[in-house]
């Protein structure tokens, strides 16, 4: 009789973690040396990490049932994904992704800061309005840094958080010092955050000319 009672919760232990993650519905990547320059001006939205790791993540503000569609592009354009997760109900947090790339060790070879993340929430993949949550490689539950990573042709870029009045979140958007910054070619990073209290980025975009500038809405 106990032997069946452990059996039983050792089997709704097992139902309630799977229902908890989420689920894969589309995979699609690629690896290709023959790239050509191409990007959009938003390539990624990052928890700030330094260690190299095959484990994506994404921080969950609060539960949700829509899709969480991920795009991965590295900095030298030779790899790209395209991924959708179906959300449900129980997710909030750190939430772990499955990510069973055939690459994963070509992928190591990359800083984090050279795989860029861009994760969404929506109805739909690609429809406006979806939401911008932070990704990550690996886990840091004590991370107080974020960074995004854009392709401007702007001669200045400066980034700030509208939301905390504080001078030290506004910052220059530095140039990526590799070889070839094909996807994306400049970080903005931001230090000292509480990071579930970023509800926006903003970039101001300086040139010659007038160009508009670019609102992120996170979370």
């Amino acid at each position: 009789m106990i032997n069946k009672v452990f059996f039983l919760i050792f089997l709704a232990f097992i139902s309630g973690n799977s229902f908890a993650m989420p689920i894969l519905s589309v995979f699609n990547e690629s690896l290709s040396e023959r790239v050509k320059v191409s990007g959009r001006f938003h390539a990624g939205l990052q928890i700030n990490t330094t260690i190299p790791s095959d484990k994506l993540y994404v921080l969950m503000p609060e539960n949700s049932d829509k899709k969480l569609c991920v795009d991965i592009a590295s900095v030298d354009g030779i790899y790209r994904a395209n991924i959708i997760y179906q959300l449900n109900s129980e997710q909030k947090g750190y939430i772990e992704l499955p990510f069973d790339s055939k690459y994963k060790s070509q992928l190591l070879q990359y800083r984090p800061l050279d795989l860029a993340v861009k994760a969404t929430i929506g109805t739909s993949c690609g429809s406006m309005g979806n939401r911008n949550i932070l990704a990550s490689w690996g886990k840091d539950s004590d991370a107080t840094s974020l960074v995004l990573l854009i392709r401007s042709d702007a001669r200045s870029d400066v980034a700030y958080i509208p939301d905390i009045k504080n001078p030290s979140h506004k910052v220059k958007c530095q140039k990526i010092e590799t070889r070839y910054n094909v996807a994306y070619d400049k970080y903005c990073l931001f230090e000292g955050l509480e990071l579930q209290s970023v509800n926006s980025i903003e970039v101001e975009r300086k040139n010659l000319r007038l160009i508009p500038h670019e609102t992120f809405e996170v979370n």
